[in-house]
């Protein structure tokens, strides 16, 4: 007998592996879903509730888990909604249950307070549900002469990170000091460094680690910055070690749209281009904006706003509905007032709108009286590669 939704225990950890390495065999062949993806597969109460199944018999057969995410953006907070762990026995396929269980994880989200929802994969499986192409990244190849013209700095000696429990605080340290990706323990961060199929390395000078940086290494050989933190000379160490010492033959850096490193970067490489790695859904409009505001003040002094702006932004198929005002000093949100000018737009537009560049073509019709929010926008929203789920 079907049965389910419903959220997973402990006693379906094993068959929720089961399900994932019969699902995704070109994991299954470098380590197994719990080697590749061990911060998405925890035995833990707390987590294992997060997976949603459908039974047959008792038996899960079709499997969908949504991982919570406390994401940097400045000094602010966002609580998103990490979906992975999409899988059904292949036998069981073309009967709907993806669709329930979907469904039923956004209606999850939305009564467990989750701002956002971000996920990868195939871009028009997901786009009927409301998820869209949105939050920015830089990647950059590096161009070995490039990167030697800076000069191979000669303070910092390179080593590969070996648990050692002096180099994890340093890294986590670090990593609580960025303005981006997870707000984690050390804990998550011990578990994320020892992902199968990547590799941390350490620029060390006399006072102790000044940086790291965590590659992606793929079945050629060729590496991915998929984390990096610290001091930039000691960044630009690693890569040349990467290069000279290891003889890694392509070498790229995947990097937050705004970081202030991202300068360097670009004058170390051959090629750089923006992407968009992930697709966001909006489950609350209202958190969503709160969560942003210190963002979009930031944006309001630098534009050097005079006087005070509202605009309304309406959801069309949730009926989601939010006033956005906007002053040199403060941005508030506030019920929908008569006369306020608004933006009406479906739950994908509305994701293009807040988290993707003008110019794309995706929407250019505003009213004249909202182009000064649009040019406060895309809101940045970034996880680090490491950190997905």
């Amino acid at each position: 007998m079907i049965r389910g939704p419903e959220r997973a225990t402990l006693a379906d950890y094993e068959a929720i592996l089961e399900i994932a390495d019969t699902c995704f065999p070109h994991d299954r062949e470098l380590g197994g879903m719990l080697a590749r993806w061990p911060h998405c597969y925890l035995e833990d109460p707390r987590a294992i509730r997060n997976f949603l199944l459908i039974r047959d018999d008792g038996r899960p057969v079709s499997v969908v888990e949504y991982v919570d995410h406390v994401v940097k953006i400045g000094e602010g907070r966002v609580q998103v909604g990490g979906l992975t762990a999409v899988a059904t026995l292949p036998s069981y396929r073309r009967r709907g249950f993806m669709t329930r269980l979907l469904e039923r994880c956004i209606q999850c989200m939305g009564e467990e307070g989750y701002a956002l929802s971000e996920l990868g994969g195939y871009r028009l499986r997901y786009n009927r549900f409301g998820w869209e192409n949105g939050g920015l990244e830089w990647r950059f190849d590096v161009d070995p002469r490039c990167l030697h013209e800076r000069s191979r700095d000669d303070r910092y000696r390179v080593a590969p990170y070996e648990r050692q429990p002096e180099a994890l605080q340093a890294i986590v340290a670090i990593h609580d000091g960025e303005l981006v990706g997870l707000e984690r323990s050390a804990a998550l961060t011990v578990t994320l460094l020892q992902r199968g199929g990547y590799e941390t390395w350490l620029a060390q000078d006399p006072a102790g680690v000044a940086a790291y940086v965590t590659c992606y290494v793929d079945e050629d050989g060729e590496r991915s910055v998929a984390e990096f933190g610290g001091h930039p000379e000691g960044i630009c160490a690693i890569l040349c070690h990467l290069i000279d010492d290891v003889g890694t033959r392509g070498l790229s850096i995947k990097s937050p749209r705004a970081h202030p490193f991202n300068e360097i970067f670009s004058s170390v490489s051959w090629r750089w281009g923006l992407a968009f790695p992930r697709m966001i859904k909006i489950i609350d409009l209202r958190r969503t904006l709160d969560s942003f505001a210190g963002q979009l003040l930031a944006r309001c002094q630098q534009v050097e706003l005079r006087k005070e702006r509202s605009v309304a932004l309406v959801v069309e198929e949730t009926g989601q509905q939010v006033q956005v005002n906007l002053s040199p000093d403060r941005v508030s949100l506030s019920p929908v007032g008569k006369g306020t000018l608004a933006i009406r737009l479906p739950e994908r537009a509305m994701v293009r709108l807040l988290f993707c560049p003008r110019g794309l073509g995706l929407w250019t019709d505003l009213p004249a009286g909202v182009r000064l929010f649009a040019s406060l926008l895309p809101l940045d929203l970034f996880i680090w590669p490491l950190e997905r789920v």
